[in-house]
């Protein structure tokens, strides 16, 4: 391979140590590559697919090195796989050649690398996937100083026959049910706003984002409401492969002082998420 012609890769999560080490040993299999690595927000579509355009091949780690959030209602495996759907969907609309997944060698206490792997193989893109010593890299330092707003990642279970654009519109509508009279939700076409039935504004603002959702990852821009300081967060209900729905908040900022939100809010958010739970296992 010509310097002219090397291979351009982009190297999806690998903190800074991580990567040093990606590149020592992709480059002495496929002589001088151009390498990347993302920068982008590894939860969302269109900018993984933006910054994949030109590679030929793509190196996706696990663990994966996130941006710590201000408050975060996540774990790491949950948080790995809904950024390999993320990376999945972007690659299949890109020229990739391949994918090397590299997968640890021990050290990760759960399921999620091979649900990785699983997912990764759906893009249709050939994956190649190699052992990652566990003395590559350390859990417990996988996130950057970089602080965002709230991160929630939640696991429940899909409804037989249901997927990710049903649990969607049936969790709003679960809400509604189980936390009436106290709290109700009006529908105003794709608009869903959360109300209380002691304020005339809405405490949330839901927006359905039609270009970026699918039967199997739906998604709500959080677009106002007395409860945010902004429109940058969202909501997204991902499938994965095992029949699980993912349900994820990305970079709300609360209105409330975060003292008082994280004790308030942010508390109630995790009881409904785990009701829910519940009542999707006694649906299945």
């Amino acid at each position: 391979m010509t310097k002219i012609n090397r291979l351009t890769v982009a190297i999806i999560g690998a903190g800074s140590t991580l990567q040093d080490n990606i590149q020592d040993k992709l480059a002495g299999s496929y002589n001088a590559m151009g390498l990347r690595k993302l920068q982008s927000d590894l939860f969302n579509v269109n900018a993984i697919k933006s910054e994949l355009q030109g590679a030929d091949l793509a190196v996706f780690s696990y663990p994966v090195a996130f941006p710590a959030a201000r408050l975060s209602q996540a774990h790491l495996p949950e948080m790995t796989v809904l950024a390999a759907d993320s990376f999945t969907r972007a690659a299949r609309e890109t020229n990739l050649k391949k994918i090397i997944y590299l997968k640890p060698d021990g050290g990760i206490p759960s399921d999620s690398p091979a649900e990785v792997e699983k997912i990764l193989q759906t893009s249709g893109i050939p994956v190649k996937t190699l052992p990652l010593p566990s003395t590559l890299f350390e859990v417990s330092k996988v996130f950057s100083d970089r602080t965002a707003g709230v991160r929630s990642i939640q696991r429940v279970r899909l409804t037989y026959g249901k997927d990710a654009e049903w649990t969607a519109f049936y969790n709003l509508n679960w809400l509604n049910r189980m936390a009436s009279p106290l709290i109700n939700i009006k529908w105003r076409g794709s608009s869903c706003e959360i109300h209380t039935r002691f304020l005339s504004h809405p405490l949330l603002v839901l927006q359905y984002s039609s270009d970026a959702s699918s039967s199997n990852r739906t998604v709500f821009r959080i677009a106002g409401g007395l409860l945010a300081a902004d429109s940058s967060g969202r909501l997204e209900f991902c499938q994965v492969p095992n029949d699980d729905c993912i349900i994820a908040i990305h970079g709300y900022r609360p209105s409330l002082p975060w003292f008082v939100y994280k004790y308030s809010q942010a508390m109630i958010h995790l009881l409904v998420m785990k009701l829910f739970k519940k009542h999707t296992e006694r649906m299945t």
